[in-house]
């Protein structure tokens, strides 16, 4: 994928937004490329979460596991969207597994290389963490309607 193809692609995530081509540029050779076949598992509940994912291309479903073991589909994240974001905050563990609905494309952030742009880029980490904190509030927020209406 081109440079100015992924800019393209994720300049819209609340992560990404507030990035010019330059400062993407800058960490975009922290991102890594991946592909997903259909029914393969990018992350597994309860695994130690160590990096986020940014869905180009392709479907995959938010499963987890209820109290009587039975994994429940409860979403699914489509082009645009992140994977995993709360691993670049926290160490705790994946609330969730994904695994992609069909062939799939992903580029990967580890928590080690956003560290590591935090580092060399203050001005550019303290803009995707202000994005992170976007997102999360934003996922909150749908989380918490839903569940108001699941109550009534």
């Amino acid at each position: 994928m081109s440079d100015s193809l992924l800019y393209e692609h994720l300049k819209n995530s609340p992560i990404f937004s507030m990035l010019d081509p330059y400062m993407f540029q800058l960490i975009e050779k922290r991102l890594k490329f991946c592909q997903l076949q259909p029914g393969e598992v990018l992350f597994t509940e309860g695994e130690h979460g160590d990096s986020m994912a940014f869905v180009l291309v392709g479907n995959v479903s938010v499963i987890k596991n209820n109290p009587d073991g039975k994994s429940v589909q409860v979403g699914r994240i489509g082009p645009g969207d992140s994977i995993g974001e709360m691993a670049l905050i926290d160490s705790l563990s994946r609330s969730a597994t994904i695994k992609a609905e069909q062939l799939t494309a992903i580029v990967i952030l580890s928590k080690e290389d956003f560290e590591t742009i935090i580092n060399d880029y203050p001005s550019i980490g303290i803009e995707m963490l202000r994005g992170i904190s976007t997102m999360l509030s934003i996922k909150l927020r749908r989380t918490s309607e839903q569940l108001s209406q699941l109550m009534l």
